[in-house]
């Protein structure tokens, strides 16, 4: 499979600077960076929450401010909310009126369990007492070091994604629990922090995002617009923002074939009105270097990593249209980027070798379902 995941995430610590950085959290910070610049999505996702200022330079980065608005850091060992189905009734009083309570049993509680990311590297004794001095190669702690922080920045994004190749697939982390992208906001219904996406009340489905899908994309010809796909688009999304309480806070996170297919709606928008940018561009990712389309009066970025939604036809094209105010991602307060440096054999150790690990805990968590949406089943794209 093509990944983005292939090469150095931007922002990491190399050979060169590794001992200058070993101390103060420098590592830790230098890994979180990395992190949230690894692909299009994680970058949309720490301009939320740092701003594009923080993501556009480390020594910004260093000094951010958690906003809360995506990242959340909570104790124990579940994070947990309550959700509601229905609310109660407002009413204008006069100056005698009498005043009645009303009874709104809650809908239910959200429950997510943390997830440990861990990665290690060791290296044998007798390997660093060979490779010091004048006769020295490679620094091989440090080369092992950075291989670590590859790992931990690829397989944590491939994570949040539900791509296949992330580790330990259906088995551990959010793909077992239905929390990675391509499965709590799949076609089928799954048990997503603890709710049931079936579940309804007063025939009301308050855990399901909506969906769409659109086999047939219309269009043609060079400046033919795919009017199917303009349309089926809009109206789920109007439908998911009539369920939000911020319109404007949604990010599009699309396969490469569905980015490709609407650059071509935007072409062909454009080539009519002679205008190379029609539909415009969201200042602050422009700012984070973060390539992106606007659709709807919100940006939509892409991955090659993007799984195919839980329950969608193999090998489509697909749209996730998260509302970002009703997901985050929370990290455990006691464990969040954590880096357990060079540990030396102790004499009771069976094999003699230097011990680095690093791990992070955490657990996506959507807080509403129904303001999320879906746009699936698109044609495969053999651009």
């Amino acid at each position: 499979m093509a990944s983005s995941f292939d090469g150095d995430p931007s922002g990491l610590v190399h050979r060169d600077t590794y001992q200058e950085l070993t101390t103060d959290g420098s590592i830790e910070t230098t890994v979180a960076f990395g992190v949230f610049n690894k692909n299009s999505f994680t970058a949309a996702l720490g301009v939320a929450e740092f701003g594009a200022a923080a993501m556009s330079d480390i020594t910004a980065f260093g000094k951010r401010a958690a906003t809360g608005n995506i990242i959340r850091r909570k104790g124990g060992s579940y994070f947990s909310a309550s959700i509601f189905d229905k609310t109660g009734t407002s009413n204008y009083k006069g100056r005698l009126a009498s005043y009645t309570p009303a009874l709104v049993e809650g809908g239910d509680e959200i429950a997510y369990a943390f997830h440990r990311l861990s990665s290690e590297q060791f290296v044998p004794d007798v390997d660093v007492q060979d490779n010091v001095g004048v006769g020295r190669i490679i620094d091989l702690m440090s080369q092992k070091m950075e291989n670590m922080k590859l790992s931990v920045a690829r397989d944590w994004n491939f994570s949040l994604l539900g791509n296949a190749s992330q580790p330990d697939a259906d088995v551990l982390g959010p793909s077992s629990q239905n929390t990675s992208l391509n499965k709590a906001i799949g076609v089928t219904n799954l048990t997503v922090g603890g709710i049931s996406q079936a579940a309804s009340t007063d025939g009301v489905t308050y855990w399901q995002p909506q969906r769409k899908e659109i086999a047939s994309l219309g269009g043609g010809g060079e400046f033919d617009r795919p009017l199917l796909l303009r349309r089926g688009t809009k109206k789920v999304m109007n439908d998911a923002m009539a369920l939000a309480e911020q319109q404007n806070s949604y990010l599009g996170v699309a396969s490469q074939g569905a980015e490709q297919y609407f650059d071509r709606l935007f072409y062909a928008d454009a080539g009519r009105r002679g205008n190379t940018d029609v539909l415009g561009s969201k200042k602050d990712y422009d700012a984070a270097g973060i390539r992106h389309l606007m659709f709807n009066g919100n940006p939509m970025v892409w991955d090659t990593s993007v799984a195919v939604p839980n329950g969608a036809t193999a090998s489509t094209e697909s749209v996730t249209w998260i509302h970002l105010p009703s997901y985050g991602i929370c990290f455990h307060e006691q464990e969040g980027f954590t880096l357990d440096d060079w540990e030396p054999p102790r004499n009771h150790d069976q094999f003699r070798t230097f011990v680095a690990q690093f791990r992070v805990r955490y657990s996506p968590i959507f807080l509403q379902m129904r303001p999320h949406a879906l746009v699936y089943n698109l044609p495969a794209n053999t651009d």
